[in-house]
C-alpha cells in the first residue's frame, strides 16, 4: 500500500495511507496499491489495522483514504472504526449497491454501511472519523439528475447506533437513499454516541434519527427528504428540508453563525422555546409554505434590521 508522508520543518506531519479499489481489477495478488487494487471496498476496510491504546503513537495520526474507481459495488460494509479515521473517496461517482431502475435509482437488496467500535476509547483525544466524499470539484445533489453523475451514492442507510466512543466525526458529500428508499425510511441511524456531522452537497432521501446525541454542525447545499431529528444544530445554509425538523435543545451549536440561512424549511419544526433560529428569507418561505411549529418552539431572528 502507498503511504504519503507530509513533512514540515522540524516535525513530521500525519501519515495518510491510500488504498485503491477497482471492481474491474483482476484480483490476483491484490494489496491495495494502485497497480493491484482490491476488488471490494470491504477488503480495503479490512486491511486497516486497529491502532493499539497508547500515547503519542504514530498510528493514532493516520487518515486512511480509500480511493474507489467508478462503478456499482454490490456489498454491505461493516466498519470497525476503533481509533481510526477512514475516508471513502474517488475520482468519479461510485455506488454502494446496484442502480438499475428509473432515474438510475437503486434496486434490491439495498446496501448499508454499519459503523461500530469496541468501546476501548481513543488516543491523545483524537476522535474517530468517517467521511464519504468525491475528489472532484463540488457538484450538486439537490436534484436527482445531478446526484447520479456527481456524487457517491449509497442505496441503503448508514447505521452508527452500534458505535461506542466519546464522539464521532461524520462528514458526508453523497446521496443516501435509505432503508426503504422513501422519506419515511432511515438514511442515517444514530445511537448513544454524540455524532458531529458536517454535510455538504448531499441528498439524504430518508430520515436522520439522532435526537439528543446528534450535533448537526454544518449542512450546506443539501436536501433532506425525511424528518431530521437532532440534539442541537449550528449552521444550515442554502438547504431544503421536505418533511420537517426536530431539535432536542435550544442550545447553540459549536459553529457560528448559528441558524437556518437562505433555507427552504418545510413541514413541522419541533423544539423548545427559542429553538427556531432563522433569517428573513428562511422565515418567508416557512410562512409562505404554510408550515407549523410544535413542542413550544418559538422563532429567533438572526438579524435585527431595525438596528442597521
Amino acid at each position: 500500500m502507498i503511504q504519503v508522508i507530509a513533512q514540515a520543518t522540524g516535525s513530521v506531519g500525519p501519515i495518510t495511507q491510500i488504498i485503491f479499489v477497482d471492481l474491474n481489477a483482476s484480483g490476483i495478488g491484490s494489496d491495495g496499491s494502485i497497480g493491484k487494487p482490491y476488488q471490494t471496498i470491504q477488503a480495503a476496510i479490512d486491511s486497516i489495522p486497529t491502532p493499539p491504546i497508547g500515547v503519542n503513537l504514530l498510528s493514532s495520526r493516520k487518515v486512511h483514504t480509500i480511493v474507489i474507481a467508478p462503478g456499482a459495488y454490490d456489498e454491505d460494509l461493516a466498519i470497525d472504526l476503533t481509533r481510526k479515521r477512514i475516508i471513502l473517496s474517488g475520482w468519479g461517482p461510485w455506488g454502494l449497491g446496484t442502480f438499475d431502475t428509473t432515474d438510475w435509482a437503486p434496486t434490491l437488496p439495498r446496501r448499508n454501511i454499519t459503523i461500530t467500535s469496541d468501546g476501548t476509547g481513543v488516543n491523545d483525544l483524537i476522535r474517530d472519523g468517517f467521511s464519504i466524499q468525491s475528489m472532484l470539484p463540488a457538484g450538486e445533489s439537490l436534484t436527482t439528475h445531478e446526484s447520479y453523475f456527481t456524487r457517491p451514492r449509497i442505496s441503503g442507510h448508514i447505521d452508527v447506533s452500534g458505535y461506542s466512543g466519546p464522539s464521532l466525526e461524520l462528514t458526508l458529500s453523497c446521496e443516501i437513499f435509505g432503508s426503504t428508499g422513501g422519506s419515511g425510511g432511515d438514511s442515517i441511524i444514530g445511537g448513544l454516541t454524540i455524532v458531529q456531522s458536517y454535510i455538504y452537497h448531499s441528498r439524504i432521501r430518508g430520515k436522520i434519527t439522532g435526537i439528543n446525541n446528534w450535533n448537526f454542525q454544518i449542512a450546506e447545499r443539501s436536501r433532506f427528504g425525511g424528518l431530521v431529528s437532532v440534539g442541537v444544530y449550528s449552521t444550515i445554509l442554502s438547504c431544503k428540508f421536505d418533511n420537517g425538523f426536530t431539535v432536542g435543545s435550544a442550545t447553540l451549536g459549536g459553529v457560528q453563525p448559528d441558524g437556518f440561512i437562505a433555507t427552504d424549511l418545510r413541514g413541522t419544526f419541533t423544539g423548545p422555546v427559542n429553538s427556531l433560529r432563522l433569517d428573513a428569507s428562511t422565515n418567508y418561505w416557512f410562512v409562505a409554505s404554510g408550515n407549523s411549529k410544535a413542542g413550544g418552539a418559538t422563532k429567533v431572528f438572526l438579524y435585527d434590521v431595525t438596528t442597521l
